[in-house]
């Protein structure tokens, strides 16, 4: 991880200024270095408990095959490859068709059936 990475307890307290202004769950990962330990990660989670955050995504660094962040290498190559060798990709692009609504109602609203009718 960079020099200016955030700590990932700031992550949680970041997380919990925001929880409470809030209905729903943030979307916000809590980013570990490389060696963190699994009672590290546990203590990730109790905070984040402690503190009344919903939801919380963990990701350690170098824990998957494919880090999230790549430089695009191989999609670059693969397309000068193909251009190379002369295979052009057709695109298709589709768009909505935007349909006027008539300017009146064929019909107005009535009420529905399973509403009982007004007591006077």
């Amino acid at each position: 991880m960079g020099e200016r990475s955030i700590s990932a307890m700031g992550h949680v307290r970041m997380m919990a200024a925001v929880q409470p202004f809030l209905s729903g769950a943030i979307s916000k990962t809590v980013n570990l270095p490389q060696d963190a330990t699994v009672e590290e990660i546990e203590d990730v989670y109790m905070q984040g408990w402690k503190l009344g955050i919903k939801a919380m995504a963990v990701y350690r660094d170098s824990c998957k095959v494919g880090q999230p962040l790549s430089d695009g290498g191989s999609t670059a190559m693969d397309a000068a490859a193909d251009k190379a060798a002369g295979r052009v990709e057709r695109v298709i692009e589709y768009r909505p068709v935007r349909k006027r609504l008539p300017r009146s109602r064929p019909a107005r609203p009535s009420r529905s059936p399973w509403v009982a009718p007004r007591v006077t």
